[in-house]
């Protein structure tokens, strides 16, 4: 919106504040992220984390995600990144590393449908309808069932056991911080933080995340998913991580902004 620019820009020639607020995943933990770096450079910005401000995120207000735990559906969250040239927000990967990664997905989803007794379905994020006919759908469309990108993700997470991804981006996050059970197979393909490195040992201990679809397939086989993820919530270093990098009070979050406002 150039409008809307002009009038930032505008304002803040004239000594208006600039605060800008994390709407996203893929901040705070990667190696490298031009976005980020742009944000911060320019602004007040608001993260997701647990800030000096103690401010709950935006994007988890009045937001609650249910599960299914008697249902034998789970959701696979992934990303069907396209091969535009200079297309903004396209995800971490050059064009050939986007190929391998859905290749990555496909592989996962169909290990889930041959190895689980689980149905799976399969949603990705709100791109046109002319990309569904994209490599990742064609590759899964014998195992798998897409979701219309157009249904919301509240209602769409109610009917499913729990979810998984190989993609630490925003719904991975959302998951966490409004306790809903999901999965993360990490790849080669993200180059995180080394602190971020750190807190992810602590999850890998906790089975939140794991190195390979192998040691993922094989854990879910033996547990009761209601039982382990009730326990999960309780642990301290789950929400040690929470409150890292997606922190959300669902009882203060209101006056906690309030309280922001005001003063500032």
């Amino acid at each position: 919106d150039d409008d809307f620019r002009k009038f930032v820009s505008y304002a803040v020639d004239k000594g208006s504040n600039l605060y800008i607020i994390q709407h996203g995943g893929a901040y705070g933990y990667l190696k490298f992220n031009s976005f980020e770096k742009r944000e911060r450079n320019i602004s007040n910005f608001i993260s997701w984390n647990k800030n000096p401000n103690n401010l709950s995120a935006t994007k988890f207000f009045n937001r609650r995600l249910n599960n299914k735990s008697k249902s034998n559906k789970i959701l696979f969250f992934a990303q069907n990144y396209t091969f535009k040239v200079n297309h903004f927000s396209e995800g971490p990967y050059p064009p050939k590393l986007h190929y391998k990664f859905q290749l990555e997905q496909s592989k996962m989803i169909k290990s889930i449908k041959q190895k689980t007794k689980y149905k799976i379905f399969v949603k990705t994020p709100n791109f046109k309808i002319k990309e569904k006919n994209n490599l990742l759908f064609n590759k899964t469309k014998k195992y798998s069932t897409f979701i219309s990108s157009d249904k919301n993700i509240d209602q769409i997470l109610k009917d499913f056991k729990f979810g998984v991804t190989l993609d630490p981006g925003t719904i991975f996050f959302e998951c966490i911080a409004l306790e809903y059970p999901c999965f993360l197979i990490l790849n080669k393909f993200w180059e995180f933080s080394s602190n971020f490195k750190k807190d992810l040992i602590k999850l890998k201990n906790l089975n939140i995340i794991f190195d390979n679809k192998d040691k993922f397939l094989t854990f879910i086989k033996n547990i009761d998913i209601k039982n382990f993820w009730e326990e999960i919530y309780k642990k301290p270093d789950f929400i040690r991580f929470k409150n890292k990098y997606c922190y959300y009070n669902k009882s203060k979050y209101l006056n906690e902004w309030k309280n922001f406002l005001n003063y500032n």
